[in-house]
């Protein structure tokens, strides 16, 4: 479909959960900037404080933008995501596409993982492993299929194991990868951006996934503040260059990201970082090589 709108900037909110407020300062900070006739700025915010979820074309100082509610939905549910992706790009089709997951910053807490573990009928479960389980890396997994399928495993050594070593985040990025494919055979070509305004999510294993459906990646390596990105700084640029390049505007988001932590005098550790994916094979060969030379050795 041909378009005369440069940009479609898509944020994914799935705040059910303590950061719900932060979605809202995020919401009016997308505002400050607003859609124009070259960028559509639209979100889809589930709150645990309001009931049920929306979705918004966010218009500068909130006047005649666009609202729909969607009663109660699930934003931990894959195909969640992947309808608010063809929503977005069928109704505000562009040029370029950018999209942010806006995630549980401060984790899963245990009377979300106590309901999921009884919902799939954990074998040999107590509720205080709900406890452990949101205390561990497992908590900060996007989506709730990750979580249903850990806690399906057999026995609480094997959930614990997959909870501590990553294999969580493993198959969270599996399950993103699988959205984003579905979304990118639809599009014909892949997002032009993708933010991860989450914790941790700036590695190789995330940017391998990625590749395939996304050309520039900005994300952090460490856990993020709670305020996150800073939206107007970031959409304000680009409503006043649209034609900005892709590489720009994610060094921009860097840029302005730590800024904003700075002129607040932040005390704590702030990264985030931009990737132009097509780089990271050069990265992930030789890693792959040196890999396959310990394995080789210990043998």
């Amino acid at each position: 479909m041909k378009t005369n709108t440069k940009w479609t900037f898509m944020v994914y909110l799935a705040g059910d959960n303590n950061l719900a407020t932060a979605g809202d300062a995020d919401l009016a900070e997308m505002r400050r900037a607003g859609s124009t006739a070259d960028v559509n700025i639209v979100a889809q915010f589930d709150s645990a404080i309001a009931a049920g979820a929306k979705r918004f074309l966010l218009k500068r100082g909130g006047i005649d933008e666009y609202v729909e509610d969607l009663g109660e939905i699930d934003s931990g549910a894959p195909e969640t995501l992947t309808e608010f992706i063809s929503w977005a790009t069928q109704r505000y089709p562009a040029e370029r596409y950018a999209l942010v997951l806006w995630n549980h910053g401060s984790g899963w807490e245990p009377s979300e993982m106590d309901r999921i573990a009884r919902s799939v009928g954990t074998p040999n479960y107590h509720s205080r492993e709900a406890i452990e389980r949101s205390a561990s890396p497992l908590s900060r997994v996007m989506f709730r299929t990750t979580l249903e399928k850990i806690f399906r495993l057999p026995s609480p050594a094997e959930r614990a194991i997959c909870s501590d070593d990553n294999s969580g985040h493993s198959l969270d990025t599996l399950e993103l990868g699988k959205v984003l494919a579905g979304a990118v055979n639809s599009l014909g070509k892949p997002f032009d951006l993708l933010g991860m305004d989450a914790c941790l999510m700036s590695n190789l294993e995330v940017a391998c996934q990625l590749k395939p459906f996304v050309r520039y990646m900005v994300a952090s390596e460490e856990l993020e503040p709670n305020a996150g990105w800073p939206y107007d700084l970031v959409l304000q640029k680009l409503v006043d260059q649209p034609d900005l390049p892709t590489a720009e505007l994610a060094a921009h988001v860097v840029r302005a990201y730590v800024k904003s932590y700075v002129d607040r005098r932040y005390a704590g550790p702030v990264t985030q970082a931009a990737i132009d994916l097509d780089k990271v094979a050069a990265l992930a060969t030789p890693i792959e090589q040196l890999a396959q030379t310990l394995i080789a050795d210990r043998a």
